[in-house]
């Protein structure tokens, strides 16, 4: 899972640069920075790092432009005053924010260069093996899951069953089951992801997207893709047209360049533009049904770095 950092640009102030070195390297996986929306705290950030005379410069300079080119996020905040007042501001909206790297710590999370320590652990401990097995669990798993995909302006979701399980009518061989009961279990399980990316749809005017990748039936037209595509969003998503846009990808799953391993045979996963969770069963699957009840216990998920289907 995603840890949300923001830089106080008096963090690079500081005479230990290899510490600064060995530290912006470590910050290659999971992680967000955030940015205001002008850029200005990487400017300031950047221009710091560009008048230092040390021989640890270039490799700073090569490691912050990394950061800004693959894990950097501009949120619709500017400087207006200082950056104590973004902060304010950043808090107020109810952004995700575990730490800010600072060079005065103020609170509990604030974080300066001889204590980053802190940071390598959290990370790693967010790379570990969660599993759901009680609604405490299950509110890490909607933690875990926002503080991943909340700014992505595209988010995937690889669920191989969804069609086939949802609407058996398209799969004429398959054997027929409650499809009521499952449908209602995948809509409760959409509506909590919808409420994840709604919850932030005001932090860029730029329209979210949603892509579903999942197995469609044989002998598949543009007129059969049409309609259940148009099914499948008005059975499950038209509430939340007005803030992000739906595609329903229809996979050959059988096609030979697709590796073949447990998890890309089922294909199961969610992800951003930062990172995503691979899950053990489809991410619709993982929440509360409509009495409460957890459907599926002792489910595991873990953070990635990428999708495992780069060819979607």
């Amino acid at each position: 899972m995603n840890l949300n950092l923001i830089f106080d640009p008096n963090f690079f102030k500081n005479n230990n640069y290899l510490a600064l070195q060995q530290f912006l390297d470590v910050l290659n996986d999971n992680v967000i920075i955030i940015d205001d929306e002008n850029g200005n705290i990487s400017s300031e950030i950047a221009t710091i790092i560009s008048n230092l005379k040390c021989k640890e410069q270039k490799n700073l300079e090569i490691h912050f432009t990394y950061l800004l080119a693959n894990k950097t996020f501009k949120c619709n905040i500017n400087i207006k005053e200082n950056f104590d007042e973004f902060i304010n501001q950043y808090t107020l909206k109810g952004f995700p924010v575990d730490y800010v790297m600072s060079g005065n710590v103020k609170n509990e999370k604030d974080i300066n260069l001889d204590n980053t320590t802190k940071i390598f652990k959290k990370m790693r401990d967010l790379r570990s093996l969660f599993v759901i097995k009680d609604h405490t669990t299950l509110s890490l798993y909607k933690e875990h899951l926002t503080n991943t995909i909340w700014c992505s302006p595209k988010i995937k979701i690889v669920a191989k069953e969804f069609l086939k399980s949802c609407y058996p009518k398209y799969f004429s061989k398959e054997k027929k089951f409650d499809t009521i009961g499952y449908r209602n279990s995948v809509k409760k399980g959409c509506t909590e992801i919808m409420h994840v990316i709604s919850k932030f749809r005001n932090i860029s005017d730029q329209k979210k997207e949603l892509y579903i990748y999942t197995e469609g039936p044989k002998n598949l037209d543009e007129n059969l893709k049409y309609q259940i595509e148009s099914e499948v969003i008005k059975d499950f998503f038209n509430e939340f047209l007005d803030f992000i846009d739906i595609k329903i990808n229809l996979i050959d799953w059988k096609r030979p360049r697709l590796e073949k391993t447990e998890h890309t045979v089922h294909g199961r996963e969610i992800s951003g533009k930062y990172g995503g969770l691979q899950t053990e069963f489809t991410p619709f699957e993982l929440f509360e049904d409509a009495r409460g009840y957890i459907k599926i216990k002792k489910h595991e998920y873990n953070w990635i770095k990428e999708t495992k289907y780069p060819w979607l």
